[in-house]
């Protein structure tokens, strides 16, 4: 039973995880308890081994790329091409910080660079479903998806030309100036313990957002704090299974959510 500020998803496992991300922005202050669950997330994929399985399987078919700056520019269409699925700028910012950002630093681009392509693509707007569309489609008095796909689209595809490649030049010249350290990782000194399987688990949230649009299932829409729920608890119990049921060993690995709270409150 939801309480009745929450509209049902229409799905008992989905009202379930709607309800706990519900009690933890209730209990633990919004924004800063939604971005904390972001954070969590990626500090328990890094617990588990999954951050690590990703990047050795990443590392393998990129280690022909020697500059960074280009792997920097394909991570940031990639983060662009999100923001078709995710039309919230701080949702969006958060959960390429998540996701990307750790993978990123691994290759070898510099920290302050890698912060750069999570917060970029805000500026673009690629979703026919963001609010900044439809309103200026509602002003402009064309259809939808005429004034998304005509006016907005190329717009957008020409600035994320423009905005890659000054990336790529801005951020080499700010490394340069500024002395950036950028080491990248060696892959064989990457420890994995993990199943190789377990470079699907950082995803997760990724792989939500276009599965619980409302359009991929019709009628199910879920915003990215209560798919991120879904991908701790999936993430857990496939964890689970793998520790052969060893449920204290899961319970204590999920530990390092909470335990990068306060490491998060921090630095903010």
């Amino acid at each position: 039973m939801l309480p009745a500020k929450l509209t049902s998803t229409g799905n008992m496992v989905t009202d379930s995880l709607e309800y706990v991300k519900y009690m933890l922005q209730y209990r633990g202050g919004g924004l800063g308890m939604q971005i904390m669950l972001l954070c969590g997330f990626a500090s328990y994929m890094t617990h588990i081994g999954a951050n690590n399985v990703v990047v050795k399987q990443f590392s393998k078919p990129l280690s022909f790329i020697t500059s960074p700056y280009v792997l920097l520019v394909a991570a940031y269409v990639v983060a662009c091409l999100m923001s078709l699925a995710v039309s919230s700028a701080t949702g969006l910012g958060v959960l390429l910080m998540a996701t990307l950002f750790p993978m990123m630093t691994a290759m070898g681009i510099s920290r302050p660079a890698a912060v750069a392509v999570c917060a970029s693509p805000a500026a673009i707007i690629l979703s026919p479903t963001s609010g900044d569309v439809v309103i200026a489609a509602e002003k402009s008095g064309l259809a939808l998806d005429v004034f998304a796909v005509q006016t907005v689209l190329p717009v957008s595809i020409c600035a994320i030309i423009v905005m890659a490649a000054a990336a790529f030049f801005w951020n080499k010249y700010l490394d340069k100036k500024e002395n950036t350290p950028m080491e990248r990782v060696d892959v064989s000194e990457i420890k994995v313990d993990a199943p190789a399987f377990y470079c699907i688990l950082p995803f997760l949230p990724i792989i939500g957002v276009f599965l619980f649009n409302g359009r991929t299932i019709p009628g199910l829409s879920l915003d990215i704090y209560t798919i991120v729920v879904g991908s701790i608890f999936l993430g857990a119990v496939v964890d689970f299974i793998v520790k052969r049921f060893n449920g204290k060993k899961t319970l204590e690995d999920l530990e390092s959510c909470y335990q990068a709270w306060p490491m998060r409150l921090k630095v903010w």
